[in-house]
């Protein structure tokens, strides 16, 4: 069965009281299209090794939930910290640099996380 656009989370992946990397992905269905946020630990341990998250890795793991809908477009990234009463976005995607507009991102997260203030970070 094929995932509708509007089925697709906005955002996902943002963990409470955590430091995140995270991308911003155009996905076009048809005629529509979305942004999207995705977010992710920046180190993943396993039994055997301890490496750093890449922006590529949370690209390849929306890649791999998009498959019956279509091939995300990247559009960049940052870091995201998560706080008890805040979210805020800094810095940028070292592969792919800053998003094309950082104040839809946090709109995207305002919407997803109402109870928390939404800061961008500029310096």
């Amino acid at each position: 069965m094929e995932m509708e656009l509007n089925e697709i989370p906005e955002v996902s992946g943002v963990k409470m009281s955590a430091m995140l990397k995270f991308i911003v992905a155009e996905v076009v269905c048809g005629k529509e299209k979305r942004l999207v946020v995705r977010a992710d630990l920046f180190v993943r341990k396993s039994s055997e090794d301890e490496r750093d998250l890449s922006h590529d890795d949370i690209l390849n793991a929306l890649y791999e939930e998009l498959k019956d809908v279509g091939k995300p477009k990247m559009l960049g990234g940052g870091w995201l910290y998560v706080g008890e009463d805040r979210i805020v976005i800094h810095s940028d995607s070292y592969e792919y640099g800053i998003e094309p507009d950082r104040q839809a991102t946090a709109d995207m997260l305002r919407r997803a996380f109402p109870e928390r203030k939404i800061e961008i970070e500029t310096s």
